[in-house]
Parts: structure tokens; sequence; C-alpha cells
């Protein structure tokens, strides 16, 4: 696949499909940015499990952009921004992505479409204008949680479950699980949820 070493690197409207990855920018991968691309079909089938995601990133210094670009089929996760207790996730701005049926060619079935979180603290995250849909799961926080976040204006209707642990802005989001929404209308009142499957279309256009 694409892998990111280096500083001020933009990917741009490339189609990446068929590899043991998608695109993976590092921490050393300094200000990087990938914009309007198209990644599926991605990863292989281990003993353990699947792996292979669509958008593999950490981020310790500078600012890292994901915007407008497509992940599906892969055989893990779409957008996989996720680290140990000793990676760094700051700074990472997830916008405008669409991410569906990710997983889905894989033994084990549905992945998460979007994941940004892992072992230490996320900080200054933007997870913005994204939609999801399929047999979407969701994760913003993991374990470590996230501190300063801007998480809105995403669509994110499937069957998967949704984990929000984050601190900050969360509004304007559109949720929708088949296995139910637990605490979040509650704690996150400026926010849709849907108990059932939302009728009718929803369209969104945005300009490369």
């Amino acid at each position: 696949g694409v892998t990111a070493r280096g500083r001020g690197l933009k990917f741009i409207n490339l189609v990446v499909h068929d590899m043991t990855n998608g695109f993976g920018l590092w921490a050393d991968a300094v200000d990087a940015e990938a914009h309007g691309n198209i990644a599926y079909y991605n990863g292989w089938q281990a003993p353990d499990r699947a792996h292979g995601h669509g958008f593999y990133t950490q981020n310790q210094t500078g600012h890292q952009r994901v915007s407008d670009n497509i992940a599906f089929g892969q055989f893990s996760h779409g957008f996989h921004s996720y680290g140990s207790d000793a990676a760094f996730l700051n700074n990472i701005t997830l916008e405008g992505n669409i991410a569906f049926n990710n997983g889905n060619i894989s033994k084990d079935g549905p992945a998460r479409e979007i994941l940004l979180g892992g072992g230490s603290l996320a900080e200054n995250p933007v997870v913005k204008d994204n939609s999801t849909y399929g047999n979407a799961q969701v994760n913003f926080g993991y374990s470590g949680g996230c501190s300063n976040a801007d998480v809105s204006g995403n669509y994110l209707v499937g069957s998967g479950v949704f984990v929000v642990k984050c601190q900050g802005l969360i509004r304007g989001n559109t949720m929708y699980s088949l296995y139910g929404l637990g605490s979040l209308p509650t704690t996150y009142t400026d926010n849709t949820f849907y108990g059932t499957l939302p009728a009718g279309l929803v369209v969104r256009v945005r300009p490369n």
C-alpha cells in the first residue's frame, strides 16, 4: 500500500486496492494529508484475525488531515486512527470521509468503519461531516479517551455498536444502531438518535 514517513507528504485522488494495507500515515509524516482517495479490498486473513485497513494513522506533532476519502471492503477497518499507550494520536482531522462494509470480506465479519482512539489520550481530534452505513461500527476514544474533541456533523447509520469516550464538542451528529445506543442520547443531547432505521435518502456532495 502507501506508507508515509516524511514531512509534508500529500496523497491526493489516488485509488489503492488489493494491497496488504491501504494508506499508512505515521507519526514521522508530520503535516501529512490524504484527500480524495479511494481505498478498497485491502488486507488479508491471518490465522488470528483479519488484518489491513483503508487508512491507518498516528500523529504526534503538526497536524494530520484525512479528508473526503472513500474506504470500503477492507479486511479490517476503514479509518483506523489507533495505537498502543506508547503511540500518539494528536491533532488528527477526519473530515468528509465515507466508509461502508469494511471487514465484510473477512472471516471475522464487519469491522469498525471509523476508529479514532487507542491506549493513550487522543488530543484535539476533529471528526466532522463523515458518513458511514451498512454494518457500520464507530468508536471515538477507545480506552484512552480523547480531549478537546470536535465530533460534529457526522451521519453514522448502521447495525454496529457506537462508542463515544470524548470530552469536547459532540453535536449535530446523526446515529442509528440496530443494537441500541445505550446512554449516548442522554449523555450527548445535542445530536439526533434514531431507534429505528431512518427512511428516505441522505445525499452529501462535497467538492474535490
